[in-house]
Formats: structure tokens, sequence, C-alpha cells
């Protein structure tokens, strides 16, 4: 028998939504991610012109070429969304607390107090909750 995996939004817990016009970041760091992390949906915007290596299963990322961060908010079909910032490369611990989303959460960089660009949401409070620092980080490259 061969088994079929089909995305169901139901499995995915959070959308992660960023603006890539770097092919070189998007190669080195982000397709490791979209390969180890399948249970995530990935939204790539502002993506016109960027090359992407050759992979047989693109089924949990999404590529808007000529729309900005804002505008593909409303195509992520998960109740959670992460956005970033191209340059801002979750660290393994913040992969895993993508996991179980807190609406509002702000990383701060890798071993810094500084707050990052990053903010774990829920879709309905974007742009209506405040936001809180939490103790985990991302990486800048």
């Amino acid at each position: 028998y061969k088994f079929i995996k089909v995305y169901n939004a139901e499995n995915v817990m959070i959308t992660i939504i960023t603006e890539m016009t770097d092919e070189e970041l998007f190669k080195t760091y982000w397709m490791p991610l979209i390969c180890k992390y399948r249970e995530f949906k990935f939204i790539f915007a502002k993506t016109e012109g960027l090359k992407h290596p050759p992979m047989n299963d693109w089924s949990n990322v999404l590529f808007a070429p000529t729309k900005s961060l804002e505008e593909v908010i409303e195509h992520a079909e998960t109740k959670f969304l992460y956005l970033t910032k191209q340059n801002e490369i979750p660290t393994y611990e913040l992969m895993v607390k993508l996991r179980t989303p807190e609406d509002g959460l702000v990383p701060k960089i890798h071993n810094t107090n500084k707050q990052s660009n990053s903010v774990m949401i829920s879709k309905k409070s974007y742009n209506k909750i405040p936001t809180y620092i939490g103790d985990i980080g991302t990486y800048v490259v």
C-alpha cells in the first residue's frame, strides 16, 4: 500500500510568514527549516525573481511573488502566525515553542536582551493585542 500525505490545516499549528528576497538566506537557512518542520506551513512573500533549489515536496510552502507580508496573512489557514524577517532565523528552541503558540510572543535576538522584529500571534488578534518579550531567541544573520 502506498500512503499519500495530504496537507490538513487542522494538523498544522502555525504558519511562518516572511518576505524573501535573498536567495542565499533562503537556500542556507530556510530550506532546512522547510524540510525538517513539515508540520508547519510557510508563506514567502515578495519572492519575484527568487530562485530556489529543486525539491520534490513543496506542499507546506506557498510563494507570493508580488504580495507583501501583510497581504498574505489572509491566506494563512492556521489559527496562529509567526511573522518574521528573512534574516531572523528561528532557533531550534523557538521552532519547538512554535508547536504551542502564545499570542503576542516576541522572541529576543539570540544571546542578547534585544527584542527581535518577529512576533507569534493568533490570526484573529493580528494588530489588536499588545505583544510581550519572551525568553526565547531567534538568530539574526
